[in-house]
């Protein structure tokens, strides 16, 4: 059942008439509206496949029971919630992602509806805005933190280019007297031509990649060997920071594909790649050859009749995509931004759910971690780091312990 229609679905709308107005074309930016997705045509339904061809397919997914389980994981604790509204802004701010630079200490956040990216103090009181990069008139979609601690790398709607942009004094210390003061700390460093027009974006480690070499070597800690994980609808690209494409993923199961408006995503300390996809309603993983891991949700496994009790067990405790921590919780709803922690475990925003949702590092197990009790409204972006999970939605931030 869809959430009800909230009065800031109500101003996306009326902005959206109000550019057509200008004689600007009308917008659509991915997942920007709350709407009745359905699976494209060339994604064919899952559930015309056989109890038998499921099976096989499932049982050389992921095994490994160590990874299975969440752990114990303590409650986060809400810090605060700041308005990314400024001043100067022509629109309500629409924050479509965020990361936090390598010390945690701020938040850089995309904000679509007025062409600019935003740097915002965690340190001090309030959340004070330190800095805003103007794109003219370009989208900013999602960003991502580079392993030099002064980058962060973004992409843009109908733009085949990732623009770099440089993080200055990201460490200076900032005296409680001067809370508010403005600098102006991001600046343009450098922009990547790509073949194709990207959505998410994530860094993934040196080593990753066919192209990588491996961990420990020369290359490998060469920062010009550092790779990209970028999405395009139906897949998963992997890029050099030069643009070429090093290798093209297309998660499938039993020769059926499982993406048609892959956005997010993510990368795990062992080298997954964890994409979001609005389309399909999943959340899918692959590993760094490609092959594909682990998705959630999964679909109902309908067995032969001529099967048993004994057999239905059997098979579906296969499924590594069946577990929920909560009776009450029927898995992911809306999947929108992905994060994932030191130990692994994924983070998934759910615009439906009004909620953040906790997977296993193996995705067999799920469980509801932030929900509307924690002021939770259609939440997209989201980034953990350094004990800080950080999201956003429509025009807010909301920090929390982790």
């Amino acid at each position: 059942m869809a959430a009800p229609k909230s009065s800031r679905d109500e101003d996306l709308n009326m902005q959206s008439d109000s550019a057509d107005t200008l004689g600007t074309a009308r917008l659509d930016l991915p997942s920007l509206r709350r709407r009745s997705y359905t699976p494209r045509d060339d994604v064919a339904d899952l559930a015309s496949l056989s109890s038998v061809e499921l099976s096989e397919a499932l049982s050389e997914l992921e095994t490994d029971e160590q990874i299975r389980e969440l752990g114990e994981v303590l409650a986060p604790a809400l810090v605060g919630t700041f308005s990314a509204k400024l001043d100067g802004d022509s629109s309500t701010p629409m924050l479509y992602d965020v990361t936090l630079t390598s010390s945690g200490n701020y938040a850089i956040v995309t904000d679509c509806w007025n062409h600019c990216v935003k740097a915002f103090d965690l340190r001090a009181q309030g959340c004070p805005c330190r800095s805003v990069y103007p794109m003219k008139e370009l989208y900013p979609l999602c960003i991502t933190s580079l392993s030099h601690p002064e980058r962060v790398a973004l992409t843009l709607h109908h733009e085949a280019r990732i623009v770099v942009l440089a993080i200055a004094d990201e460490d200076e210390e900032v005296e409680a007297s001067d809370a508010r003061s403005h600098k102006n700390m991001l600046s343009f460093h450098s922009e990547i031509a790509t073949k194709g027009e990207y959505r998410g974006i994530a860094r993934l480690s040196p080593c990753h990649g066919p192209a990588a070499d491996a961990p420990g070597t020369a290359a490998a800690a060469d920062p010009s060997s550092e790779r990209l994980a970028v999405t395009a609808p139906k897949e998963i690209h992997i890029l050099s920071l030069n643009g070429s494409i090093l290798q093209v993923v297309v998660p499938s199961l039993c020769g059926l594909p499982l993406l048609s408006d892959a956005i997010y995503v993510t990368a795990t300390p062992r080298g997954d790649v964890v994409v979001s996809d609005v389309g399909t309603k999943r959340v899918v993983c692959v590993d760094r050859s490609g092959r594909l891991r682990w998705f959630q949700p999964f679909i109902e496994i309908s067995h032969d009749d001529d099967l048993d009790n004994e057999d239905e067990d059997e098979h579906n405790s296969s499924c590594p995509n069946g577990t929920h921590a909560h009776a009450d919780f029927k898995g992911i709803q809306w999947p929108l931004g992905v994060a994932t922690d030191e130990a692994g475990r994924i983070l998934v925003c759910d615009l439906e759910l009004h909620s953040v949702v906790l997977l296993s590092p193996g995705g067999a197990a799920s469980r509801l971690f932030l929900t509307e009790t924690e002021s939770l409204e259609y939440p997209r972006g989201l980034h953990v780091a350094n004990g800080r999970l950080c999201l956003t939605q429509d025009h807010c931030i909301k920090v929390f312990s982790y």
